[in-house]
């Protein structure tokens, strides 16, 4: 049973540094393009503040930690890829509440729909950038702390419980599990 836990833990850590190399990849290239054609860029005076590029890399992580989680671990349940990257795009799909209340956030960073979103382990990551980026002070220190907080406490959680399922998508391979056998194997303890 260790094993199982050892081979998610290499999948996440793989398929996570793959993810951070896309993501150098297309920091290089906008640095590139950006430095390349600033004559352009310098008129549009588009500016980030330093707090969202601070943070950013930590809630990479963070996300990438909390979503690669409950996607490999409910994607091992499916009986083959097709249905397994299904089984993950409701994740994905979770991640994306944030673009949908762009526009409310733009218009306020301040609003009740920006705040419960910060607080929110699946749209924090993206709500927090999107907070800090538009207006540094528009977002307390405490709130980020605890916005930061809530999502290691869901890591730890999601990653505990993807580790059974795996444990069980690697046990029944070929099989489909029920509904009753997941939730089972979920409440196991290590």
């Amino acid at each position: 049973l260790l094993i199982a836990d050892e081979i998610m833990t290499g999948k996440l850590l793989g398929l996570g540094s793959a993810g951070l190399l896309q993501v150098l990849v297309w920091l290089g290239m906008t640095l590139g393009v950006r430095f390349g054609l600033a004559s352009l860029v310098l008129p549009l005076s588009v500016q980030v503040s330093w707090q969202a590029v601070a943070i950013a890399p930590v809630l990479f992580v963070l996300a990438y930690a909390f979503l690669g989680s409950l996607m490999l671990g409910t994607g091992s349940l499916g009986g083959n890829v097709r249905e397994s990257q299904q089984l993950g795009m409701f994740w994905s799909f979770l991640a994306t509440v944030p673009l949908m209340f762009l526009p409310v956030m733009l218009a306020d960073p301040h609003s009740l729909v920006a705040h419960v979103l910060t607080w929110i382990p699946f749209s924090a990551p993206a709500t927090l950038v999107f907070r800090i980026s538009l207006d540094p002070d528009a977002i307390t220190a405490w709130e980020i702390a605890g916005s930061l907080l809530s999502l290691v406490l869901s890591t730890w959680v999601t990653v505990r419980v993807a580790s059974r399922l795996f444990r069980v998508g690697l046990l029944l391979s070929g099989a489909r599990p029920s509904f009753r056998e997941i939730l089972r194997q979920a409440r196991l303890s290590s």
